[in-house]
């Protein structure tokens, strides 16, 4: 799940550098700033961070001025120094359209760290600051991690209850039932509601992004019931229609 996120991540920062109109910068700036963009594809890293900055320096006044300091957010490989930029970026640059996705990267970073109050604090910034956002129901999601890491389960299955009843959107359902799933394994343990819900999403969502997820629960499920055929059975399905999920390494 951590992979596809940083793989979404990736994905969106390379089609935003794309579609960034022109505007009335001077021209060296243009020029700059259109190199930059192709730059933080193709050299990323130390090399990269220097043209930003310098870009910084010899143009303090552009309006590429927060698209830079999102690039170079991007490019920290020290989560710490990440952090600290896209804050930067959320805080400082208030009408820039791309505060959400600098938020959603802190949720990003917060989640992989385990820093479940901070991820709580912050991802319900996000669902108040942007609920237009493309990014609302990964901070809802996010935000519902957080109260399930610190077992603040009503909470967390009353957030999902308020998804359900607002969306028919496929994805976001299975995401929220499999949720509902894991609070009722927190809860009840390995309980006839938990194996229920369970086999409803591996029969009601199998084109779901969350599908080996499901199947992986599950053989964990018999795995630990001692069901060792009905768990064989579950790894073994993973590893042969998902082979490059991070699931299937785990069912090796």
């Amino acid at each position: 799940m951590v992979k596809k996120s940083a793989d979404k991540s990736a994905a969106f920062i390379i089609i935003f550098l794309l579609v960034i109109p022109l505007s009335a910068n001077t021209p060296d700036a243009e020029k700059s700033f259109s190199e930059l963009k192709k730059y933080f594809i193709t050299r990323p890293g130390k090399s990269f961070d220097r043209e930003a900055y310098s870009f910084l320096k010899k143009f303090p006044e552009s309006e590429y001025v927060a698209d830079v300091r999102l690039m170079l957010a991007d490019n920290e490989s020290d989560t710490e120094l990440a952090l600290e930029k896209f804050r930067a970026v959320v805080k400082y640059y208030r009408y820039y359209p791309h505060r959400d996705y600098a938020l959603y990267r802190i949720c990003q970073i917060l989640d992989l760290k385990s820093g479940w109050k901070e991820l709580q604090v912050e991802s319900l910034s996000g669902i108040k600051l942007f609920p237009d956002s493309s990014y609302l129901f990964e901070f809802k999601f996010l935000y519902i991690t957080s109260c399930i890491m610190m077992e603040e389960y009503e909470r967390a299955r009353n957030e999902c209850l308020k998804i359900t009843e607002k969306t028919h959107d496929y994805t976001v359902l299975s995401r929220t039932l499999f949720l509902l799933a894991e609070i009722d394994r927190k809860t009840t343990g390995n309980s006839r509601a938990y194996i229920y819900n369970l086999r409803e999403l591996a029969a009601g969502f199998k084109s779901s992004v969350i599908y080996p997820s499901i199947i992986f629960k599950l053989g964990n499920f018999y795995e630990n019931k001692n069901d060792k055929d009905r768990a064989y059975s579950a790894y073994s399905d993973i590893i042969k229609i998902f082979p490059d999920s991070p699931e299937a390494d785990m069912a090796l």
